[in-house]
């Protein structure tokens, strides 16, 4: 799953690094919850 949402360019991450998955979605792209 991770790598499909890296190919979608929704994430970034360094290989072999841990934790270092990064979000690339704006904020205004995500919706509000209530």
């Amino acid at each position: 799953m991770v790598i499909t949402l890296e190919k979608a360019g929704l994430i970034q991450r360094q290989p072999g690094e841990a934790r270092s998955i990064q979000l690339l979605v704006q904020p205004e792209a995500l919706p509000i919850l209530r």
